[in-house]
């Protein structure tokens, strides 16, 4: 009789370790695999932005490209017009991007101690595909 006890208590031992361990791997997964949006505006409140993600809209004519993939350019934010951010992206753009004023873009990076964001990654949004056929 003991030793059906001990066992018991073994396996709800050995359950429980497995339970915290998956949740560990779990929490540490999801905690290195997300990043949050910023606007434009809140980006510019935050002092320190290391691997954030920012969306915006393209300042028209203010896409300049360098060596062929050295691109600078200027977002701003959706909501507050007057608040924009310079970026400056080492990379191909996506075939989707259309360098147009108002083109919704979203990069990811960092802001450097000079202000300008040092995109890593560079996605451009499409509405215009989603939206219902008239």
């Amino acid at each position: 009789m003991a030793s059906l006890g001990s066992r018991k208590t073994r396996i709800i031992i050995a359950a429980a370790v497995i339970v915290i361990a998956a949740g560990v791997l779990l929490w540490v997964g999801l905690s290195r695999g997300t990043v949050y949006y910023y606007s434009v505006t809140e980006l510019k409140s935050v002092a320190a932005a290391q691997n954030v993600r920012v969306s915006g809209e393209l300042s028209g004519g203010t896409l300049v490209r360098q060596n062929g993939t050295h691109i600078t350019l200027t977002l701003r934010d959706r909501q507050n017009r007057a608040d924009t951010l310079q970026v400056a992206y080492d990379g191909a753009l996506p075939d989707s991007f259309k360098a147009a004023d108002g083109s919704e873009v979203v990069v990811e990076g960092s802001r450097a101690s000079n202000g300008v964001f040092q995109a890593t990654s560079f996605i451009a949004k499409c509405p215009s595909k989603y939206e219902a056929a008239k």
